[in-house]
């Protein structure tokens, strides 16, 4: 890609700064600028649109506007599964499926084909570590939540699923189960104690 693209890759999170939209307009001109915000508006969809000619490969030196916008998309999608491990756990699977469903393919209809292949190698590794593939540990846990107040369900099921995925071998899995099936009783009774109770004792 030429230098305005990388220019707008390496600025494309400014705006998750202070920095107003005119000093990136001011410091690097209104083309890089107009790239970051496109980049920031741009929604993909489940179904890529399917290349003229699939055998065309654009030109890396002046590629069209488009084609540079979903560059940086795709690129800024491949360094988050990268470093997806700094997220916290119990989104990682989500990120992981959108990755699959929609980022691969699409990387491989704009013809970027080791960026589509790096996206689905890594999204399926941390799929398959997820805790939808460990059922059974995971109906345990979530018939557990049942003895919980409703309010405080959602919130211990969602903390239990992201511990089990952290867990590598089917043995971990088992014993931290085992363990949240025991203290779950005590979990549930002290999250049912009425506020203050626990000053009378």
């Amino acid at each position: 890609m030429p230098p305005p693209v990388v220019c707008a890759a390496l600025l494309h999170d400014v705006e998750d700064t202070a920095c107003p939209p005119h000093r990136l307009t001011e410091q690097f001109g209104p083309d890089i600028a107009e790239l970051v915000a496109a980049v920031r508006t741009l929604v993909l969809s489940a179904r890529p649109p399917a290349r003229e000619d699939a055998g065309h490969q654009p030109s890396a030196a002046t590629p069209p506007r488009e084609m540079a916008v979903l560059a940086i998309r795709l690129a800024d999608r491949l360094h988050n599964m990268r470093t997806l491990a700094f997220v916290a756990q119990s989104r990682q699977p989500l990120i992981a499926r959108e990755t699959l469903d929609v980022f691969a393919p699409v990387a491989r209809s704009a013809g970027l084909e080791s960026v589509g292949r790096e996206l689905q190698d890594l999204a399926s590794a941390v799929l398959q570590c997820a805790p939808s593939s460990f059922p059974v540990a995971r109906r345990f846990l979530t018939a557990l939540t049942l003895l919980l107040p409703a309010p405080q369900r959602a919130r211990w099921q969602e903390e239990w699923s992201a511990e089990l995925a952290a867990h590598t071998t089917h043995r971990a899995r088992a014993r931290f189960t085992l363990r949240v099936l025991r203290s779950g009783p005590r979990l549930s009774m002290a999250l049912r104690r009425p506020p203050g109770r626990e000053q009378q004792w």
